[in-house]
């Protein structure tokens, strides 16, 4: 029989199989000797409150553009890495994302004092917009942009109880968050508001503040749709109106944010729950929904927060959809954090959270580093997308990407290396 094993004096001897049936076992697309997708490790449920996804980044590549198309020296020639949030739409300030990046925001409560105040600053020194975090920013914080006339946008998030609106009026723009996430929601139940947040919203003890994940009135579509109305009302058309979504029901949800026109739509992956969807399977729902609600052609932004380490990884978010991308792992990176499963509700052992026992370095110095970093990221943005030959960081596309995986190019749809079409899967 074709492919029988028969034992001979203890050893295994196979006997050749057909040609017919070898090539029948033959793969159309036939796997690379490259790492694989894997899951995170699962923490328990009082431990790893910060959390690193497999992004799967480092499993997708680009190639230097050659003749016809050139390499761009950055030295010598302009190129375009701005990204204007509300641009052509009903929005008398728009507000500009320098290098296509943003810091999205800490929640109050778990961090340390002083790591919010060194994102602050870095987002200061590196020119970059600053998200605020689902429980709003503090006078003290908002005094702080306001001199180095930085620029902010306020999260509106389930807690919005816990702020005033007249932040509505200081913000640069405003993000309509539709959940709290998950982690956060069960670390605040926990260990409660700190004491910052509470005298802001003028209480006395965490027990007096309702604990909700979701907007309670923000149950239907048309919900959704008021809710942007009505905070373009309170900030008198001045600033973008975004709309901040999870990693689930992604196509829905687009396409919902889109008809309720806002002005952008940011996904972010859920820091403080060990999500385990790779950061680059998020990107094709969310794209056919962009393009099946015609969301480019209307001037509606894509903004995607998630693990971006490098102006390489940068080029590979734009490249997979993004419009923007948010740099919270790379700040908490910068700040100390190893994203280890260790941290609790009771510290961290690097200081990034409140009760931790070590103590953090002066914010000062943390920020100045981390506007460092984050200038030095701008300039190899350059490079980067001078070798792509691109003059405007807005026409890099999907194609300019290779994945080296099959994984990675059955879940995007993204070319695999060595082959020039994508899966059949993709081809319907």
């Amino acid at each position: 029989m074709p492919g029988e094993v028969r034992i001979t004096a203890g050893k295994e001897e196979a006997k050749p199989t057909s040609s017919t049936e070898v090539l029948d076992k033959q793969e159309a697309y036939p796997p690379i000797a490259t790492k694989s997708v894997t899951e995170p490790p699962k923490p328990a449920d009082d431990e790893g409150f910060i959390s690193l996804t497999n992004s799967c980044l480092d499993q997708i590549s680009y190639v230097p553009v050659q003749f016809p198309k050139f390499r761009i020296d950055s030295r010598e020639e302009d190129i375009n890495t701005e990204i204007v949030l509300g641009e052509g739409r009903d929005v008398l300030h728009p507000l500009p994302l320098a290098s296509g990046m943003y810091l999205s925001g800490l929640p109050i409560s778990p961090f340390n004092p002083a790591i919010r105040k060194a994102m602050l600053i870095g987002a200061l020194e590196g020119d970059i917009p600053i998200f605020s975090g689902p429980e709003g920013m503090l006078p003290d914080e908002v005094e702080l942009i306001s001199k180095a006339r930085g620029k902010w946008v306020l999260q509106w998030s389930p807690l919005r109880h816990l702020f005033e609106t007249d932040l509505l009026e200081k913000a640069d723009g405003v993000c309509i968050d539709l959940n709290l996430e998950r982690g956060l929601s069960r670390h605040l139940q926990k260990v409660g508001f700190c004491k910052e947040v509470l005298d802001a919203a003028g209480l006395s003890n965490s027990s007096d503040v309702p604990m909700i994940d979701r907007h309670m009135d923000l149950l239907e579509k048309e919900n959704l749709t008021h809710h942007v109305e009505l905070l373009r009302e309170l900030t008198g058309h001045k600033v973008p109106i975004m709309v901040g979504i999870g990693p689930s029901n992604l196509y829905k949800t687009v396409e919902m944010a889109i008809d309720a026109d806002a002005d952008a739509i940011l996904l972010s992956q859920d820091m403080f729950s060990h999500s385990t969807l790779p950061l680059v399977s998020l990107f094709p729902q969310v794209i056919r929904a962009f393009r099946d609600n015609d969301g480019v052609q209307k001037g509606v932004k894509l903004l995607v927060n998630g693990d971006f380490f490098s102006a390489s990884d940068v080029v590979k978010g734009i490249c997979l959809g993004a419009d923007a991308v948010g740099l919270s792992a790379l700040a908490l990176r910068s700040m100390g954090c190893r994203f280890c499963p260790n941290c609790t509700p009771q510290g961290c052992k690097h200081g990034l959270l409140r009760n931790s026992q070590s103590t953090p370095e002066d914010p000062g110095i943390l920020g100045k580093g981390l506007g460092k970093e984050l200038n030095a990221l701008k300039e190899s943005l350059l490079v980067e997308l001078g070798l792509l030959g691109s003059d405007d960081i807005a026409t890099l596309e999907p194609i300019n990407l290779r994945a080296l995986t099959y994984d990675v190019a059955a879940m995007t749809g993204l070319r695999l290396a060595g082959y020039d079409k994508p899966l059949a899967m993709w081809l319907h």
